[in-house]
């Protein structure tokens, strides 16, 4: 037997179906998506993305990290196909004269020097073969910043201007007592959501005190707590303890730096490196207060997406897993212009619908 309940959700499905059919695409309530119908009530899309919010920001970021690669990817292929025809050549010759032959061979001294790097990669082969794939490893790469470089310098000779955006937090992620260093009205804002056992958050952190003292004025960081285990709870904790007695960035150097003395939970020792009050460094750690403060970071970031360490957010923007030094330099200085790229975009587009 057909239950009315089936009747009703069946009903209110052909509804959606009808009204979402009446326009191409979905049905709009002005520019709201209708995506279901209570009792006669619309619900929207953008009320069911504000009931989400900001917990998607992973899946967003991961869907622009695909538009973005496969729109450079096609906007390099058209420089090089415009650049080939003011030559008068094909793209393969351009490629073969401006990439290929102004490449330079790999020596054996380089292959070996790779070899000697990495060992462990080519432990398994006799000398021949390593020798040989070392060569190739490296010529790869030789190759592959040569057309970086290349592509990069054909920018220059056919501008273009790219307008997507990737996608930002809806909110700022507030920034608990003591975890903060650098102007607050800063330009460019880090939040940092880290992990006091995660190797890649050491390397992190090295990068991003460097990154401080080359932009004293320009960003901030922030530091927020996501331990994926008890141990690296108790980590946390003592380092929230540490920022009540506005010590947190001297104790996370230290405890991401003594590995050994977190894993036994020698806290006290690291305390006193630190120049803590030992007395009031042990209440706090004991306090459970404290462990509901660290959680309470955790929180914060699965509700927006967090799922591994280090995750980053520079001015909303998501950064999962660490990069190299120069990497961050290059974001952080598209940060410092983007306002004026963004007023340079409006007005292209604005010239380019005039003209339509």
């Amino acid at each position: 037997m057909i239950s009315f309940r089936f009747i009703a959700v069946a009903a209110v499905a052909i509804l959606i179906s009808s009204l979402n059919a009446q326009t191409p695409g979905r049905q709009s309530l002005g520019q709201n998506v209708v995506v279901a119908i209570v009792d006669g009530q619309p619900i929207s899309e953008a009320e069911l993305d504000t009931w989400i919010g900001d917990k998607l920001m992973r899946l967003r970021t991961e869907e622009y990290g695909l538009r973005n690669s496969a729109l450079q990817e096609h906007i390099d292929n058209l420089l090089l196909a415009r650049e080939a025809a003011k030559r008068n050549m094909s793209v393969n010759s351009l490629v073969r004269k401006e990439v290929t032959e102004k490449t330079p061979f790999v020596t054996e001294a380089e292959a070996q020097a790779v070899i000697e790097a990495v060992a462990g990669k080519y432990q398994n082969m006799s000398a021949e073969q390593a020798l040989k794939l070392a060569s190739e490893d490296l010529r790869q790469r030789r190759l592959s910043k040569r057309r970086i470089e290349f592509l990069a310098s054909l920018r220059v000779i056919y501008p273009s201007t790219v307008v997507i955006e990737p996608p930002r937090l809806t909110r700022p992620i507030a920034a608990a007592q003591g975890q903060a260093t650098g102007p607050m009205n800063a330009p460019v804002s880090i939040v940092e959501f880290s992990d006091f056992q995660c190797p890649f958050c050491s390397q992190l952190s090295a990068t991003l005190e460097r990154l401080r003292q080359d932009y004293p004025d320009q960003i901030q960081v922030v530091f927020k707590h996501f331990p994926v285990h008890q141990q690296a709870t108790r980590a946390a904790e003592a380092a929230w303890c540490a920022a009540q007695q506005k010590r947190f960035w001297e104790m996370e150097k230290i405890l991401f730096a003594e590995t050994s003395l977190v894993a036994t939970e020698q806290f006290e020792e690291l305390a006193k490196r630190a120049g803590l009050d030992i007395s009031s460094f042990k209440d706090c750690l004991h306090t459970p207060h404290t462990t509901t403060e660290v959680l309470r970071d955790y929180s914060d970031g699965v509700s927006v997406g967090v799922s591994a360490t280090p995750t980053l957010f520079v001015n909303g923007q998501m950064i999962v897993g660490t990069k190299p030094y120069e990497a961050f330099r290059g974001i952080i200085d598209l940060e410092l212009h983007r306002p004026a790229m963004l007023r340079q975009k409006t007005a292209s587009m604005a010239a380019e619908s005039s003209r339509q």
